[in-house]
Parts: C-alpha cells; sequence; structure tokens
C-alpha cells in the first residue's frame, strides 16, 4: 500500500522564500494574512481562517475593528487578534515618521570640522535630498590600492542606498593641499561611483580649524557638486518618548518571532533610525544587516498588510475632485516605497479614478518620464484627465527644476490630444505639494477651491517657505 504524502509539507517555508525573492507584492491578500497568521498559529493550516478574516469585512476591517468582533471568526484566537491589531499602529507610526524633521541649524563646514575628529579618513553618505544617511570612519589608509578604497566606499553606498557620497580627509602634519596621487585616486573613485548611480560631490581636507574642498579649489575637479553645502541635511534628533514607544511596540510584534527582549528591539530601531525606515528596508536586507530570518520576514508582512489594507479603503466611484483628495488617493500606493517612483492617475470626466499606474522608477535620486507612454495610456484607458506623482525619499517637499520642466512637457503632452493634467504631486508620506503653484509657467486648469489653503498646513508645518502661492491662484496664506 503506498504511502500517503502530506502535500503541505514544506508550504511555509516557501511561502517564505517567495516572499524574501519577490516581495510581497506578488501575493494576493488572503495570502499575506495567512502568512501573518503563521505566527500567532504555528501548528495549523491558517489559509481558511485567513479567508474567513476577509470574508468578514476585509483587510480594512480586521484591522479596523475590536477584539471583540475579530475573535468572533473560527479559527480567531486571543494570539491572533493581539497579532492582528499592532499592525495599524505600527504602520501609522512608520509613516508619520518617515515624514522627517531636520536640524536646520546644521552648517555644513562646521559639521565637517567636527566629523573629521573621529577619524583621519571617513565617509559621508547622502540621499537624493541631501539628507545625511551615513557618517562613518575608514580603515583604507591614504597609501593603499585605489581599488581597495573604492570597493569600501561603493560597498557603503549601495547598502544604504545613497546618491551621493563625501569623503572627508584629515591632515595631520601636512600641508593643506592635496597630492597628485590624491588628484588621482579622487578621478577613479568618482568613475567608480557613477558606475552604480552615486555621484562624488565633494572631497574636503582638514586641518584644526581650516579646511579646503578640492571641488571648490581646483578647476581640474568640475566632477564635484559646489552646491552640496546648500542641501546638506542632518535629521533631527529623535524624540526619546516616541524611541521607547516605538521600541515597546516592536518589542509585542518581534516576541512573534521568538525575539521577547527589548533592549534588542531599541537597538534596532537606533541602527535605523525611526520605525519608518526599518518598516520599509526589504526583508532581504534586514537578515544580511543581521536579523534572523522569522522576525524579517514578520516586519516584511506587518508593513505589507498595513499598505493593503489603506488601498482597500479607497473607492472607485467617489470623485477625486481636490488636490488633497488626489494626493491622498495616491499616498497610499506608495506606503513601504522607497526608491523614487513616479506613478500615473487616470480620471474619467467627473474626476472618477479609472487605473492607478505605478509608471517608472528611477535611480535612487531621479526618475525617468516617458512622454510617449503617458500619452498611450491616457488614450487607452480614455482619460478625461490625470494627475502625476512621484515620492522625494530624502524627505524634501519643495519640487526640483526638473520636476517643473517634466510637467511642463507632460502638460504639453497631454494638452495636444485632448486631456488635461490636473496636478503634478511630489509626495513625502501623506504630505504632498502641488507643482503647478511652482511656477507661472504651468497653466492652472483648475479652480481655486480644487486646491484649498488647508491642504499646506502640513507643508508649512515642516518648512514655512516651501509653499507661497501665486495671486492668480485665488489663495491667500493664513
Amino acid at each position: 500500500m503506498a504511502r500517503e504524502t502530506n502535500i503541505h509539507k514544506g508550504h511555509r517555508s516557501a511561502m517564505r522564500r517567495k516572499l524574501l525573492a519577490v516581495g510581497a507584492g506578488a501575493f494576493h491578500a488572503h495570502e499575506l494574512m495567512e502568512m501573518l497568521l503563521y505566527y500567532s498559529l504555528p501548528l495549523c493550516d491558517t489559509n481558511p481562517t485567513a479567508h474567513r478574516i476577509l470574508e468578514h469585512g476585509g483587510l480594512d476591517r480586521a484591522l479596523s475593528c475590536d477584539a471583540a468582533a475579530l475573535s468572533g471568526v473560527k479559527g480567531v484566537g486571543p494570539s491572533s487578534v493581539a497579532l492582528i491589531s499592532l499592525v495599524r499602529p505600527l504602520g501609522e507610526r512608520a509613516e508619520r515618521s518617515l515624514e522627517r524633521s531636520f536640524d536646520s541649524s546644521c552648517d555644513y563646514e562646521a559639521y565637517l570640522r567636527a566629523s573629521s575628529q573621529g577619524s583621519a579618513q571617513r565617509l559621508l553618505l547622502l540621499d537624493g535630498g541631501g539628507l545625511l544617511l551615513a557618517d562613518m570612519p575608514l580603515d583604507i589608509v591614504q597609501e593603499g590600492a585605489v581599488s581597495d578604497l573604492s570597493r569600501e566606499i561603493v560597498r557603503n553606498a549601495l547598502q544604504y542606498r545613497a546618491s551621493t557620497a563625501i569623503l572627508i580627509r584629515r591632515c595631520d602634519g601636512r600641508a593643506l593641499q592635496p597630492t597628485d596621487r590624491e588628484l588621482e585616486m579622487l578621478h577613479a573613485l568618482r568613475e567608480s561611483l557613477a558606475f552604480v548611480d552615486v555621484r562624488l560631490a565633494d572631497c574636503v581636507l582638514v586641518s584644526g580649524e581650516r579646511i579646503l574642498r578640492i571641488g571648490r579649489s581646483f578647476s581640474s575637479c568640475v566632477y564635484f557638486d559646489p552646491d552640496v553645502a546648500h542641501s546638506f541635511r542632518v535629521p533631527s534628533k529623535v524624540d526619546p518618548t516616541v524611541l521607547e514607544s516605538d521600541a515597546s511596540l516592536l518589542a509585542e510584534l518581534l516576541s512573534y518571532a521568538g525575539m521577547r527582549d527589548f533592549e534588542t528591539a531599541r537597538e534596532w530601531l537606533c541602527r535605523f533610525g525611526s520605525i519608518g525606515a526599518l518598516l520599509t528596508t526589504p526583508a532581504a536586507e534586514l537578515i544580511r544587516a543581521g536579523l534572523c530570518e522569522r522576525a524579517a520576514v514578520l516586519i516584511a508582512l506587518v508593513l505589507a498588510v498595513y499598505a493593503r489594507a489603506e488601498i482597500a479603503t479607497l473607492s472607485p466611484v467617489n470623485p477625486l475632485d481636490s488636490a488633497e483628495r488626489q494626493a491622498d488617493y495616491i499616498a497610499r500606493h506608495y506606503i513601504g516605497v522607497r526608491d523614487e517612483r513616479l506613478s500615473l492617475l487616470l480620471l474619467d470626466a467627473k474626476s472618477r479614478p479609472i487605473a492607478f499606474i505605478p509608471f517608472g522608477d528611477g535611480g535612487v535620486g531621479n526618475t525617468t518620464i516617458d512622454l510617449r507612454r503617458i500619452v498611450e495610456l491616457s488614450l487607452f484607458h480614455r482619460a478625461a484627465s490625470v494627475a502625476l506623482a512621484h515620492n522625494h525619499p530624502g524627505g524634501t517637499l519643495a519640487p526640483s527644476p526638473e520636476d517643473v520642466l517634466a510637467t511642463q512637457s507632460v502638460e504639453t503632452a497631454l494638452s495636444g490630444v485632448g486631456i488635461t493634467l490636473d496636478e503634478h504631486y511630489v509626495l513625502v508620506g501623506r504630505a504632498f505639494t502641488p507643482i503647478r503653484l511652482y511656477s507661472e509657467e504651468l497653466l492652472t486648469v483648475r479652480p481655486p477651491e480644487f486646491y484649498g489653503a488647508d491642504s499646506f498646513r502640513e507643508i508649512r508645518r515642516q518648512n514655512a517657505d516651501v509653499y507661497r502661492p501665486h495671486r492668480h491662484i485665488g489663495l491667500r496664506e493664513e
């Protein structure tokens, strides 16, 4: 008699391997809930329970309803209720923490002097918005092989997903002057970084209180960015109260993965800087950083379930007839997105959503707009109007000159086929900036009511100089 085989054997590990390989986007909502329940129901098939939870009212209801209502679902016990109840508060805290604040008192050159005291050679890594991601010593000696230094810098730049690198060297006992070998090394380093889409913005020699920025003093170093000091920003220190609260919530979550130590949760939060940075880091990267696979997958699942629930709340019939509604609709699709991404929202004649299309990814700090593809998609879906959006992972809501020019190009291309560009939004979390209001050259096709002054309260809170409405819009600042 043939032996019966367990067709479900290895199913859980296969699901985890798939998530690590391709990400949460390859799973249906019930599969994400099924995998989340692995942590509270270790000895049974969680697929039927996941389906019953979604039939009870969908992901959004599952995350929002009280414990009594959720406990009424067959197969959902106290442990599962407690785990599911952690998803929304963790997701909301992650979103809020990504809307960063900055230390406005930090001076670029003063920071370089202070940093150089830590070691003879240091590396600063910045994102596309000029935000400092890492400040670390380099152990490669000056006389070592150029390839060794390049390898170390490129490896760190890729690990931190940086867009910009700055090199600091302390000149102890010698003139504040680069040697020919140093200039050759910088040229080779610049080329190595360019291959991975990282810009070498500055190399600074420091001796006591004196500094020499090589890019400003040597015309041959044209690849340096003389304006890096204007965009350089250091994140503000985390509020200790917020840190302790986030760590407590994270420790409660990680207890489902066998990590019951509060100090371990706090250490991981400090290592990544915020709960948002930790939750938006892909599980594979968390594992490479030293977190166990079980915990890394759980963190990825929490954010994926939260993001999917936020999208599930969106209505396909309610009109998106204001900048705030359009931006909120789009922003929910950006939960967990770390790199800069362009998206296209297609609307009918009554401003109801037809389709939302993640249009393309750029490098770490930029996106590319394909005008032909935008026009093609708009015509194919018979859209009456469209809205563009892209996120700024660096945390700045101010659009760049390139953003304004791109908006102008899209507006011109669409107007030729009778389609209106409602707006192009810069997103940071749920906060946003409409790019039209930054340029007199961009035609404002919507009435003043479309914008609404209340929409910019959060923008003005972060940076009072960011938003300056034009008089012809009909808005005024409070």
